[in-house]
């Protein structure tokens, strides 16, 4: 069964703040995705081991789909430096009254 968001956050009585952000693609330039990296010789392997060693916190958790893998592309950054960054935060959401079990709510 896949672990719902809303409703770990319900669990643990926490409050949501949705965050949205733009700016961080036109800051760098990916010159290799992890995939891309992992495919190489010898640094492959090496990179496939190290981020093996990582916990992640849904390891495991879906049959079938794609594992969390905390390898990160190889990126230089833009030349004509970094570009801005808009952020906007959300009204935050209380979930202290929701009942984690309640998969309708």
């Amino acid at each position: 069964k896949k672990a719902d968001f809303v409703r770990v956050a319900a669990a643990n009585d926490a409050i949501i703040v949705p965050f949205g952000a733009i700016g961080a693609a036109d800051s760098i330039k990916i010159l290799l995705d992890s995939n891309e990296l992992k495919s190489l010789p010898v640094l492959g392997d090496r990179m496939s081991q190290t981020t093996a060693r990582i916990p992640a916190a849904r390891r495991g958790m879906w049959a079938g789909e794609e594992e969390e893998d905390f390898s990160f592309p190889l990126g230089l950054p833009s030349p004509s430096g970094p570009a801005r960054f808009y952020f906007l935060f959300g009204e935050p959401i209380d979930t202290r009254k929701l009942d984690p079990k309640d998969r309708a709510a």
